[in-house]
């Protein structure tokens, strides 16, 4: 994955880079520097905004799905 395409999927998923960020556990930076092409795209991360994208599922329901619980809001 492209940190183009990246960040194509994350805007599709009306998600923020620092939403994606805290979803992934990874510093907003991190983020910047996948999308900026500076740093690779881990295969996992990208499978993960693939499969998010194409069967659009949105962070909280892919949260859900992943541990059986809800995602925290912050305020």
């Amino acid at each position: 994955m492209t940190g183009r395409e990246l960040e194509r999927h994350r805007i599709e998923l009306e998600m923020t880079q620092l939403q994606l960020a805290r979803f992934f556990g990874v510093d907003d930076r991190t983020v910047r520097r996948w999308t900026s092409g500076a740093t690779e795209i881990p295969i996992a991360i990208a499978m993960v905004v693939r499969l998010m994208a194409r069967h659009e599922i949105d962070a909280t329901d892919a949260y859900r799905l992943a541990t059986g619980r809800a995602l925290k809001r912050r305020a």
